[in-house]
């Protein structure tokens, strides 16, 4: 976890081991949001604000899931403990690792890359 104050704003971020699973949020100086809390996931998995955004209260934050299914359910289970509450106000951003069509686009699928050309006409 670092919090640089740069000369164009603050860097939160948070980093995951062998350059795996990293995340960051960069908030701009002259920007009118102050972090009441934080919840900084050691693994780099998440960095969830709790914020007054132009004196109103809110959440932002930044999540990269994890893209194996059985560690979706825990994931999003810790997630959601770390929301602070009843908040409406939500700007969060990240890698959801939701394909669109989990035969092509994930791990061990049956097309080879030639294969996805061929279907797309490359």
């Amino acid at each position: 976890m670092k919090f640089l104050d740069k000369d164009n704003g603050v860097l939160i971020c948070s980093h995951g081991a062998n350059n795996a699973r990293d995340v960051a949020l960069l908030i701009r100086n002259n920007f009118d949001f102050v972090v009441e809390e934080s919840a900084i996931d050691t693994n780099g998995r998440f960095i969830i604000l709790k914020v007054l955004l132009s004196g109103e209260p809110g959440l932002s934050g930044n999540i990269y899931v994890p893209n194996r299914d059985d560690e979706l359910v825990a994931f999003y289970c810790t997630v959601l403990q770390n929301t602070f509450g009843d908040i409406e106000k939500i700007i969060m951003e990240g890698d959801l690792n939701c394909p669109l069509n989990p035969i092509i686009d994930k791990r061990g699928n049956p097309y080879s890359p030639s294969w996805i050309g061929m279907i797309f006409g490359e």
